[in-house]
């Protein structure tokens, strides 16, 4: 599993609340490099930064999420609720900023690099496929620029 923020790299801003989420997740020191340098990250670094809750390969995955689901399903319902609506309240962004952030997103996509770096991106995929841009596009970002 890769995890990769490449907005920046195509001339965009993140929306849907990506760099008000981030920031809450990694702290503003690890969300201004993942969002500033749109590198790759394998589940083990996003791990590490505190993007995900854990890596687990895929063949155990099924049973750990089953474990955990039984496991939470035999408490109590209300209890449940109310603790996560406290972590909610406490943890995600307010309708203000993330609607601050889906205006400057929405912005962003009529600035003066998106147009030619999506053109980049279309050479780009005519040259080594869009699989290869799929799976390295945080490695593949840097080159939008230098495409004529």
């Amino acid at each position: 599993m890769i995890f990769c923020q490449p907005e920046v790299g195509l001339g965009l801003v993140p929306g849907a609340g990506g760099t008000e989420r981030l920031t809450h997740l990694l702290g503003r020191d690890r969300a201004l490099e993942v969002l500033l340098t749109g590198q790759d990250y394998d589940a083990d670094r996003a791990a590490q930064y505190g993007w995900v809750a854990r890596a687990i390969p895929d063949a155990e995955l099924d049973d750990f999420v089953n474990a955990v689901a039984r496991r939470i399903a035999s408490f109590d319902r209300q209890a449940i609720t109310a603790v996560k609506t406290q972590v909610n309240r406490s943890t995600l962004p307010s309708e203000e900023n993330l609607l601050a952030s889906f205006v400057e997103s929405a912005r962003s996509t009529t600035g003066p690099g998106v147009e030619a770096r999506g053109r980049a991106v279309g050479k780009l995929v005519a040259q080594i496929g869009i699989d290869d841009l799929e799976r390295n596009l945080g490695h593949h970002l840097e080159s939008l620029a230098e495409q004529p």
